[in-house]
């Protein structure tokens, strides 16, 4: 539909005056219009000027409203509203009604005209969309004082408030930067990780809460300490005999005692010489160890004498037996001097 064209039908008036005047504003003129019931397009109200009352309309004609505004009423019954009814603001809004439905307000400063049919108004900047408006009727005449059907589906789109009436809005992509909106895959893609996070710090807390796992680790790790070092003492106390020509193994054993565990020990020991010895060592009980070694003497053996304690143990027994004696042999001197 275009600006300049205005449809106008069912409506009746016989000798009707209307006031034009010419484009250039040079001449006014007063002429008869007849509109015949029927549907006509016209192109006259681009140089209207003035339109008298037409009373006789029952107020289902044209109206002088402050001489800027003019509505035009269709002369059917008004149980419905119809297509050709029309209403114009200061030769600068068009407002349309359209089967019961308020169609739109357009500015007409050299905008085209387009068809809105869900109830759009634009005032002050915000464009209000209403949900299925609807007029009341009054002694056969709409007072234009509609009322939406589902006032919270209205919706407003300003400066100052973004509402869409507690609708959902379909269709919205991912959002990327700091300042886009979210769509319900992100969040729940937020909450089930969340939930995971949830999870997981939940069962850490179960585990590091309770004091029966806490005091079982404790105390099994007391225990294993308290073997480990009966065991290790253990081992510590075995010692092997020197070196004897005649018995070269030797056999040792030993227990060892740590924070009220205790283990036992034995072991045994090969010298092929005096400066060779081979030992290994095993601990008894629950906790088992072993150790083992070789021990070589090092540095000149050709040289100085070798300390064997057992040839040095004859040699005293020796010296002493000899000692005796010298001893016995003296007092019978003694004695001998005395009885002369």
């Amino acid at each position: 539909m275009k600006k300049k064209l205005l449809v106008l039908g069912a409506l009746l008036a016989i000798g009707a005056n209307v006031n034009f005047v010419e484009a250039s504003g040079s001449s006014t003129y007063t002429t008869a219009v007849e509109f015949k019931d029927e549907s006509t397009s016209s192109s006259i109200f681009t140089n209207l000027t003035h339109l008298d009352n037409w009373p006789h309309f029952d107020k289902r004609g044209v109206t002088k409203i402050d001489g800027s505004v003019i509505q035009l009423h269709s002369t059917e019954p008004r149980d419905s509203y119809e297509p050709n009814q029309l209403t114009t603001l200061t030769g600068k809004e068009l407002s349309f009604r359209e089967s019961g439905q308020f169609l739109a307000t357009y500015t007409m400063h050299g905008m085209d005209v387009s068809d809105h049919r869900k109830g759009i108004t634009a005032v002050g900047g915000s464009i209000t969309l209403y949900g299925h408006p609807t007029d009341y009727e009054y002694d056969g005449e709409y007072d234009d004082n509609y009322y939406s059907t589902h006032p919270e589906r209205d919706m407003e789109f300003s400066i100052d408030n973004v509402d869409v009436g507690g609708q959902q809005i379909h269709g919205v992509l991912a959002g990327k930067d700091d300042t886009d909106a979210v769509n319900v895959g992100q969040l729940k893609e937020l909450r089930s990780q969340a939930d995971i996070n949830t999870n997981d710090i939940a069962d850490l807390k179960n585990k590091l809460g309770n004091s029966n796992i806490l005091s079982e680790s404790k105390q099994y790790t007391d225990q294993r300490i308290a073997k480990a070092g009966a065991a290790n003492a253990a081992l510590s106390g075995l010692k092997y005999l020197d070196y004897d020509a005649n018995h070269k193994v030797s056999a040792a054993a030993s227990f060892g005692q740590y924070k009220g565990a205790t283990a036992g020990a034995v072991g045994l020991a090969y010298q092929p010489n005096e400066d060779v010895l081979v030992h290994l060592g095993a601990t008894v009980g629950s906790e088992h160890m072993l150790n083992g070694g070789v021990s070589i003497r090092v540095g000149d053996t050709t040289k100085g004498v070798k300390a064997n304690t057992k040839n040095i143990a004859k040699e005293m027994d020796a010296i002493k037996a000899e000692n005796a004696e010298l001893k016995a042999e003296l007092a019978e001197i003694k004695a001998m001097l005395t009885n002369k």
